[in-house]
């Protein structure tokens, strides 16, 4: 639908008409007809964004970090008119100590968030319950590696997902956190789940799948390729992406 030379790195659709992509330097690309024309919008900023998330038409927030390497300064943006106007409402930041960079945001409602990334050397999930305006840092109960990804399916559970195969869960809406065996040692970029047991993680090579609450993780071998990230609107109709340009789409034969 769209070919340019911008670096694009997260695509989030609210509904079949509204969608959103944001990538490095502070690009931020708006459709309303379902992706046959984009129009840019603006955080204002030059930071890198990684991950972009809309609870409808309206509600949105976006995080990103300085530098794409280092990942110094992590930052969120909101928005509450579709993406006319954003608003940054969270900075991470102090060199001395080390990285601070957003890579995965996720929100249950209007007020109930959850973003992940670094807090110097080791993964981070922080909160909002007040639609990014304050966000607390949970305690993980260790320090583990670096996040990327977070999916809340309810108020309760959620799975966060980043560096060497790494996992943990909550079902307390972020109080206490139980470690999970992917089963390999790839950095896991994306998750998401489609109900408390049926889930996916991308993780490079490979898509994993579960169907017991991630309590194991299988290969699926009807992938093949670098995989980047995965999103299903239900369980029957979900799609991955990855180098290459690669897209892979599923339909389930029985409801097409």
């Amino acid at each position: 639908q769209h070919e340019d030379n911008s670096q694009w790195q997260s695509i989030h659709f609210d509904n079949s008409e509204e969608g959103w992509v944001v990538g490095k330097n502070g690009l931020i690309s708006h459709t309303n007809d379902g992706g046959v024309t984009w129009n840019p919008q603006t955080a204002n900023t030059n930071y890198h964004l990684n991950d972009v998330y809309f609870v409808d038409d309206q509600y949105g927030w976006v995080v990103g970090s300085e530098d794409y390497y280092k990942n110094w300064n992590g930052r969120v943006w909101r928005t509450t008119n579709g993406g006319k106007d954003w608003k940054e409402s969270g900075f991470f930041s102090d060199r001395e100590q080390g990285a601070h960079g957003k890579h995965g945001v996720d929100f249950i409602d209007h007020n109930t968030g959850y973003i992940v990334g670094q807090e110097v050397l080791w993964g981070s999930v922080h909160k909002s319950t007040d639609g990014g305006r304050h966000w607390k840092q949970l305690n993980l109960g260790g320090n583990y590696p670096v996040l990327n990804a977070v999916d809340f399916i309810n108020p309760n559970k959620g799975w966060a997902v980043g560096e060497s195969g790494f996992i943990i869960h909550t079902a307390d809406g972020g109080n206490t956190w139980q470690i999970q065996a992917s089963g390999i040692t790839r950095n896991l970029t994306s998750v998401k789940f489609l109900n408390e047991q049926v889930g996916y993680v991308a993780a490079g090579g490979i898509l994993l799948k579960t169907e017991n609450g991630g309590l194991s993780w299988e290969p699926d071998d009807s992938i093949s390729g670098v995989v980047f990230d995965v999103d299903f609107t239900d369980l029957h109709h979900g799609w991955v992406v990855g180098s290459s340009g690669v897209i892979y789409a599923y339909v389930d034969p029985d409801h097409p």
